[in-house]
């Protein structure tokens, strides 16, 4: 039996998830908030949408950080710190089940920072200001708690935050914040999956999973290697760019008819 149903829908969602894979995963990102968003727009049950998101997050995110681990750019003290405060908030989100229409904000929200991020952040700017270290160590460590939270939550990875929240604290380079985001959407992606497997959150079976799963290792193993390498990069964002503002469009559109 397939998880999404019918035919058509299965096919589509596995084109959409192997291209929003490569596309997330060549600035090195884990790809959560697109796919939440596109089952969303087709209407997948809202009770198996976090946990399907987090578990596709767990694979591209790991291909993404072995990348970076193997180039030995992985800032470990920052993750750690992190980490320290993510992870415990995104198994309290992972233990908890919120209304569809909250599902559908939050994500509008983030997809909304992800196309100001491709089309205004200049990374190369914010790497030139300095700031106060001990503030931007508690801002981060906020900002990790607060993005664990909403991982666990609703399944959005939060690297697309984190990410440029280092380069603007000045706490790690630019490679090294994309290490730092993947990283940081594999383990909170993990702990908030096991939030969901003790609370019986997850309404379907690995076999059932298996196609999705297959779908964005594909698509991760292709688009990790432009996150390293770089060739190209610039048109996979724009690319990117725009399936991030369709999708916008279409949840925007679905959260209004859901309102009325």
């Amino acid at each position: 039996m397939m998880l999404i149903e019918p035919l058509y829908f299965y096919s589509i969602l596995l084109i959409v998830f192997l291209i929003s894979a490569m596309l997330h995963s060549s600035v090195g990102l884990g790809g959560g908030s697109s796919y939440t968003a596109w089952m969303v727009i087709l209407s997948v049950p809202s009770l198996v949408i976090p946990s399907i998101a987090l578990s596709l997050n767990i694979l591209v995110s790991s291909l993404v950080c072995f990348q970076f681990v193997r180039k030995d750019l992985m800032p470990w003290k920052i993750l750690g710190l992190v980490l320290l405060f993510s992870m415990p908030a995104a198994y309290l989100g992972g233990l908890l089940v919120v209304d569809e229409i909250i599902i559908q904000s939050l994500l509008l929200i983030s997809l909304l920072f992800i196309v100001f991020r491709l089309s205004y952040f200049d990374s190369q700017t914010y790497q030139k200001k300095q700031i106060n270290r001990q503030f931007a160590l508690f801002g981060i460590a906020s900002l990790g708690l607060v993005l664990g939270f909403l991982a666990g939550l609703v399944g959005i990875g939060g690297g697309i935050y984190l990410v440029p929240a280092l380069l603007l604290l000045h706490l790690a380079g630019i490679k090294q914040a994309a290490a730092c985001g993947g990283a940081f959407i594999l383990c909170n992606s993990i702990v908030g999956l096991l939030a969901k497997w003790q609370t019986d959150n997850i309404a379907f079976t690995f076999n059932q999973l298996l196609p999705y799963l297959i779908a964005v290792a594909i698509g991760g193993i292709l688009g990790s290697q432009f996150s390293i390498s770089q060739k190209n990069q610039v048109i996979l964002q724009n690319i990117l760019l725009l399936v991030v503002i369709l999708a916008c469009l279409l949840l925007a559109k679905k959260i209004i008819f859901y309102a009325d």
